[in-house]
């Protein structure tokens, strides 16, 4: 006779209790000890065995209040899942760029779920970032859960509550807030910042600017900003400084105009910039090349995006490379798994953020930073640079 592991006799027990014909959803099981009791086996296995029944969508927990039956997936999960997107409006800006990636990647991945699901992207033609709010709550009555990306406005929290008190989960792409747990899906910008910072620190450099729209507004940019802050760690060095600058929105044009403005006022000029945008970076680079100082020799730059640069001067700016792909993916399985445990809050989902380029950061600074030399964008010693001109 074959003998039966411990987490196989509990997950047959359950499944012969799911198929009972009079057991309704959200019937309540047996507690943790008396299944435990119930069949011989220890509560760590009967631990288990739940928890991969509540990623499967076939249970669901209430802290406090016990284990309960979900339906089973024939008779609970609708046919499809139709999942709402809010776009950014419709300009040529690197903001909408970023949101038009991130779509592309939450499409695709709806295609290869293995359920059923419809992404519903908001008509939003020519709406202010406000009535594209308005005209997201009204549509959650035409929908099962929402993937909502960061917006510009007071209205976000509406939103978010209006979802989840009609029981329609939602699924932030990057935190709502700096200390979020749940219900997110992100690049790891704190961790970015930080390790950049550190490597900034050994390796010379000593006065730090960050270029960002206003923190208030970007929750990505409080992160980015806090951890290299805190890699940095300019306080508790005499000799360093670290600055935040504010611009208008992530255009080119915006961070030349910023970083050429601080350079007419700053007694001496920074020796390293990190902007919370690609194309901020790439205008703060022309302001730096314009006042003659040389990047990466005496100004290091780095990117926060991980656009795809070609046909700008600097298709090898160092920059994050966000994970849109995987960031997509999670944001489908998250928000698919939220639905069918019935709203219950999944932890946060923070996804390694590597860094490319390597043109706009001298090598010791790459070499700390993971960007290898073929992937840096640097020539052979004694030839010109190639990658930013």
């Amino acid at each position: 006779m074959t003998h039966e592991r411990p987490t196989d006799r509990v997950r047959r027990y359950l499944q012969d209790e799911f198929d009972r014909p009079d057991l309704a959803d959200g019937t309540r099981l047996p507690t943790v000890r008396q299944l435990a009791r119930r069949l011989n086996v220890g509560v760590a296995t009967v631990h288990t065995v739940l928890k991969q029944l509540a990623g499967e969508g076939r249970i669901r927990t209430q802290v406090g209040n016990g284990t309960f039956l979900v339906a089973s997936l024939q008779r609970s999960r609708p046919a499809t899942f139709r999942i709402a997107l809010n776009l950014p409006v419709v300009d040529l800006s690197p903001s909408a760029a970023w949101g038009g990636r991130i779509m592309q990647g939450i499409i695709r991945a709806a295609a290869r779920n293995p359920r059923s699901v419809m992404i519903m992207p908001l008509e939003h033609g020519n709406l202010s970032s406000e009535q594209l709010a308005e005209e997201l709550i009204a549509e959650r009555s035409e929908v099962d859960a929402l993937i909502l990306l960061p917006a510009a406005t007071a209205r976000t929290e509406e939103a978010q509550a209006a979802y989840e008190r009609d029981g329609k989960p939602v699924v932030f792409i990057n935190p709502p807030v700096a200390n979020a747990t749940t219900n997110f899906v992100s690049a790891d910008f704190y961790d970015a910042g930080h390790w950049l910072g550190r490597a900034w620190r050994e390796t010379g450099r000593r006065r730090a600017v960050f270029l960002s729209i206003r923190l208030a507004d970007s929750v990505s940019a409080q992160l980015e900003c806090s951890g290299l802050m805190t890699g940095f760690d300019a306080p508790h060095h005499a000799d360093a400084a670290f600055t935040t600058l504010s611009v208008q929105s992530v255009a080119e044009e915006d961070g030349y105009r910023t970083m050429m403005g601080y350079l007419d006022r700053c007694g001496a000029p920074p020796d390293a910039v990190f902007c919370s945008g690609d194309h901020l970076a790439l205008g703060a680079l022309r302001a730096l090349q314009m006042r003659r100082l040389d990047v990466p020799g005496q100004v290091s730059v780095v990117g926060a995006t991980g656009a795809d640069l070609a046909g700008t001067p600097c298709p090898q700016l160092t920059r994050l490379a966000q994970p849109f792909r995987e960031m997509s993916e999670a944001a489908v399985e998250m928000v698919c798994a939220r639905i069918e445990q019935k709203g219950a809050a999944l932890p946060g989902r923070v996804l390694p953020t590597p860094f490319i380029g390597g043109a706009t950061t001298r090598p010791q600074e790459n070499e700390r930073l993971g960007i290898g030399p073929r992937h840096n964008g640097f020539l052979q010693s004694g030839e010109e640079h190639a990658a930013c001109k």
